[in-house]
C-alpha cells in the first residue's frame, strides 16, 4: 500500500504519472508521451522531502523525451539507525530493481545526494549490468569525504535562525514555522514555488515537509552526525567512473562553494553554476536557471538503443 497519494498532499496529478510500488518503497514515475531512447532518471530527494519534490523537474525534462521515477524513502517508518548505514542502500537496490529502469541516471539533493554518493561507491556494482547507474548528478549536496558538512551545517543554522528553532528542528525534523525553513531554503523575497508541477506558496511548501510522518533518513539534523561518523567519512570515495555532473546553487546557505568544488575535483565532474536560487533550486525562474540547464547536460549523454 503506498503511503499517501500526491493529492492528499495537495500536489497536482498529471496523466503522466504514476504512482507505484518498488520494494520498501514507493516511486511516482512520469513517462514522456512518444517513445524515447534517453536514459531514464531516478531521483532520491533530500531530508523532509518526498517524491513531489521532483514533480516540476520530472516534468520539463518529460517534455524533453525522459522518462523518470522519483523516489521516497520510506517516510511511514521512524529507523533513525538505518539513516547512513547499509539498511537505506538496500532499500534503493530492491527499489531499483523492482523500477528495472536500463541504466539510469542518478539524480540526488541535498541528503539524497550523499546516499547517492554512498550508493555509487559501494552497491550500484552489486546490481545486474543493465540496471546499474550511467550517469551521476549531484543536486545542492555535501561532499562524502570531506569533513566539513556536519559542522558547516551546525554553523549555517545558527547563523540562519534561533537556538530554540534549531533544537526543534534537530529533535523533530520538521520546522517550527514557516520563516524558520525558508531562510535555509529559499530566497527571501521568494513567496511562490512552481517545484512541485504547480504554483503553491511557500506556506504550502511548509505543510507539505511538515506532513512527513518523519524525515527522510532520521531524525533531525542527527544524521549529518552518522554521515560525519561513519565509516564513509573515513576514508574518500572512489572517484566516479560516470558522467557526473555538480549542480550548485550560488545562494546555497547550507552547502557553500567549497563542497561544490571538492566534489568536482574528486570525481572530474561537470560544473552546472545557478544563479539566483536557493538549496532547494525552488525559487523563481528555476525552470530556466536550474531544469533546462540540466535537461542540456543530459542532452549530451549517449542514446539507449
Amino acid at each position: 500500500m503506498l503511503h499517501r497519494s500526491l493529492r492528499t498532499l495537495g500536489v497536482r496529478t498529471l496523466s503522466t504519472a504514476v504512482e507505484v510500488a518498488c520494494g520498501p518503497l514507493f516511486a511516482v514515475r512520469v513517462k514522456p508521451e512518444l517513445p524515447t531512447t534517453r536514459p531514464p532518471i531516478v531521483f532520491v530527494p533530500g531530508m523532509s522531502h518526498e517524491a513531489w519534490y521532483w514533480r516540476g523537474l520530472q516534468d520539463l525534462l518529460a517534455a524533453r523525451g525522459y522518462e523518470s521515477a522519483a523516489l521516497t524513502m520510506n517516510p511511514t517508518q521512524v529507523v533513525p539507525s538505518r539513516a547512513f548505514d547499509g539498511g537505506r542502500l538496500s532499500d534503493m537496490h530492491d527499489a531499483l530493481v523492482a523500477l528495472q529502469l536500463r541504466n539510469p541516471v542518478m539524480v540526488g539533493h541535498s541528503q539524497g545526494g550523499l546516499l547517492m554518493q554512498m550508493w555509487m561507491d559501494v552497491a550500484d556494482e552489486r546490481l545486474p549490468e543493465e540496471l546499474r547507474c550511467s550517469a551521476a548528478v549531484l543536486y545542492g549536496t555535501g561532499a562524502l569525504g570531506q569533513k566539513l558538512p556536519f559542522l558547516d551545517l551546525v554553523r549555517q543554522v545558527a547563523a540562519l535562525s534561533t537556538p530554540s528553532a534549531g533544537l526543534y528542528t534537530a529533535r523533530t525534523g520538521k520546522y517550527r514555522t514557516v520563516s524558520d525553513m525558508a531562510v535555509l531554503f529559499f530566497l527571501p523575497d521568494t513567496t511562490h514555488t512552481t517545484v512541485t508541477g504547480e504554483s503553491i506558496t511557500t506556506q504550502a511548501y511548509f505543510d507539505l515537509i511538515n506532513s512527513a510522518q518523519c524525515s527522510q533518513f532520521g531524525e533531525g539534523f542527527t544524521t549529518y552526525t552518522q554521515a560525519l561518523y561513519s565509516r564513509w567519512s573515513l576514508f574518500d570515495p572512489r572517484p566516479l567512473k560516470v558522467p557526473s555532473l555538480v549542480v550548485f546553487a550560488e545562494d546555497d546557505a547550507l552547502y557553500r562553494w567549497p563542497h561544490a568544488e571538492w566534489l568536482v575535483k574528486r570525481h572530474g565532474a561537470d560544473l552546472l553554476r545557478v544563479k539566483e536560487q536557493a538549496h532547494c533550486f525552488a525559487d523563481p525562474g528555476w525552470e530556466e536557471m536550474a531544469g533546462a540547464p540540466l535537461g542540456d547536460w543530459l542532452d549530451t549523454l549517449p542514446a539507449q538503443n
